[in-house]
């Protein structure tokens, strides 16, 4: 299985994932949500605006996401990492094709996402990935696991959801 197939299989099988945000203090923060993707391999949630993450997200747009099943056994589990640029959608139109995204991830009828615009305490946000990488792990000679990560084209995994 390559790393791309790999990366594929996590995004499409779990709905859930975790996004770490800093504020202009650098403090960090790290929250799961439940989240969909587009055709071009960006994320989706929504979120209230006066959450600590959303705060993040609007003074640093820089944010880093793990999804991963965290069901699996000790030692087998593989996480998918993500560094992307994060930001708040406060118009209609990508409203809507966000809240479709995650709707449809729902199986619910997408509605028309007015009610994430204007004076709405909710918004969708979309994050774009800048680098994507998987971890692994390799025993040296004492016995020891010493973790590494794989670099992911973004691209093939693109193709792999169309």
């Amino acid at each position: 299985m390559t790393p791309e197939y790999q990366a594929y299989k996590i995004i499409k099988d779990n709905i859930y994932l975790s996004v770490a945000t800093s504020s202009t203090n650098n403090k960090p923060w790290n929250t799961p949500v439940y989240a969909a993707y587009d055709e071009n391999l960006n994320f989706y949630w929504y979120s209230t605006i006066n959450s600590v993450h959303s705060n993040n997200i609007k003074e640093n747009k820089n944010v880093f996401i793990v999804i991963y099943n965290s069901t699996t056994p000790e030692g087998s589990g593989v996480g998918l990492y993500i560094e992307a640029n994060a930001y708040e959608i406060s118009d209609l139109t990508n409203a809507k094709k966000g809240r479709f995204y995650i709707q449809n991830r729902k199986n619910c009828i997408p509605d028309d996402g007015s009610h994430f615009i204007k004076e709405s305490p909710l918004r969708v946000y979309k994050a774009e990935i800048l680098n994507l990488w998987l971890n692994d792990a390799k025993k040296d000679e004492n016995g020891n696991y010493h973790d590494f990560r794989i670099k992911v084209s973004k691209e093939k995994i693109v193709k792999l959801l169309l």
